[in-house]
């Protein structure tokens, strides 16, 4: 709690809080009967002192009076206005709280995150283009938090959140590897027609140990081509 006095020559009273203050109510006295009552007053809140904002107007008090305040009314000025310029000794007790400064932040927080699975695209021999980057943008556009369901794209500006590893789980890759494989996993070898490298020299009747043969051939002609 703050005290002023308000006295009967100031038509306008200017109290200092010296600190930003989160106000909840003004509470006016009226203590001597030789002085009259300040019944209409208009009260002004400011947090540089230079720019005011009214937040209330107080009328037919008594000689006790509580005038409360908006939710959320921060200020260090508050300007009380005498109306009527009306001959008073008035107390105003200044009720409230000085919000600290934060002592930790919540910024880049990591929370846990899932997506949609990505379904194995079905590749039929029938002429048509299956971009896989279709499918992967798809899955990154349904990541979400796991505890809010919040989607990863409407976190973009939130504060709170690691930039880096929300990018990480969001972005779209640029390109992608294919790995064709049997049936059984293993890898895949394109059937062709006619005599393999192989075939050929065991049809001349090459020595296989024949140095000379691997001289000439040690780039690799043992594979199909």
């Amino acid at each position: 709690m703050f005290q002023e006095v308000i006295y009967a020559d100031e038509v306008e009273n200017i109290t200092d809080l010296y600190a930003t203050t989160r106000l909840s109510r003004l509470s006016f006295t009226n203590p001597y009967d030789r002085y009259e009552v300040l019944e209409d007053a208009t009260i002004e809140i400011s947090v540089d002192g230079e720019n005011y904002t009214k937040v209330a107007d107080m009328t037919g008090a008594t000689k006790t009076h509580d005038v409360v305040m908006p939710e959320g009314t921060d200020a260090r000025y508050v300007r009380i206005t005498n109306v009527n310029k009306v001959n008073c000794y008035t107390r105003v007790a200044f009720y409230g709280y000085t919000p600290l400064p934060k002592a930790f932040t919540y910024d880049s927080q990591r929370p846990a995150m899932e997506r949609d699975a990505l379904e194995a695209p079905t590749v039929l021999d029938d002429g048509a283009v299956y971009q896989m980057l279709d499918l992967l943008e798809i899955s990154c556009a349904s990541v979400r938090t796991v505890k809010s369901g919040t989607l990863g794209s409407e976190l973009v500006d939130a504060d709170w959140i690691d930039k880096a590893y929300l990018a990480e789980q969001t972005d779209s890759p640029t390109g992608v590897k294919v790995e064709i494989t049997a049936p059984d996993g293993t890898a895949y070898v394109i059937p062709t027609e006619g005599p393999t490298r192989i075939d050929v020299f065991r049809k001349m009747n090459f020595d296989w140990k024949h140095p000379l043969f691997y001289a000439k051939d040690i780039a690799g002609i043992f594979y199909r081509n």
